[in-house]
């Protein structure tokens, strides 16, 4: 089990924020920061689904960040989403299906996050 609290560092380059646990439900949980003038949610969700088609049974884990900017006089509110899924077949070997989820991560957030901003900038 995840711990009670989540640190999260350098948002948006230099704000640390500490994440309490609201609500844990067997394989999920929310953690959540507020302040005056945003919040964040962190959602774990580990689940498992059957492929008809291959006839066999797929743990799913899920990391869903979500961060809302409440409205300051003229500047809007703002709902900024993260979401991060990978999938173990039952039998797999986790270290290599993991491997696999890890290697997306590296390539997403390499060299100064260029591929973050390359996608957010629809290239492909």
């Amino acid at each position: 089990m995840f711990s009670e609290t989540i640190a999260l560092t350098d948002i948006h380059g230099s704000t640390d924020m500490t994440l309490n646990r609201v609500k844990q439900d067997g394989y999920s949980s929310e953690y959540l920061l507020v302040t005056d003038l945003y919040e964040v949610r962190l959602y774990v969700r580990n689940t498992e689904r059957f492929d008809k088609t291959r006839q066999l049974a797929i743990a799913r884990h899920n990391v869903e960040l979500v961060e809302t900017v409440y409205p300051v006089g003229a500047v809007p509110s703002y709902v900024r989403k993260a979401f991060f899924t990978f999938e173990v077949q039952k039998g797999d070997i986790i270290a290599s299906a993991t491997d696999i989820a890890r290697e997306l991560i590296q390539f997403l957030t390499g060299t100064s996050f260029d591929t973050l901003t390359k996608l957010s900038n629809f290239e492909s």
